[in-house]
């Protein structure tokens, strides 16, 4: 993700401009469509990971709309 904001962000054209846009309307919409709920799927099993995991859906699952 980070290559292609460097990318974006180096060209002045009309053509990146339109990508930037699109990224950004792209970031809108993650939260919107639901794409959250398919990162949580699967549950670990170790406790540490499983305290963590909690919190990062609560996250997660707080942005959906």
């Amino acid at each position: 993700m980070w290559v292609l904001i460097t990318k974006l962000r180096s060209s002045n054209s009309i053509e990146s401009k339109q990508r930037r846009k699109a990224a950004k309307a792209l970031l809108v919409l993650i939260p919107l469509l639901g794409v959250g709920y398919m990162l949580v799927l699967v549950t670990p099993t170790h406790p540490t990971a499983k305290w963590l995991f909690q919190y990062s859906q609560a996250v997660l699952v707080s942005t959906q709309k």
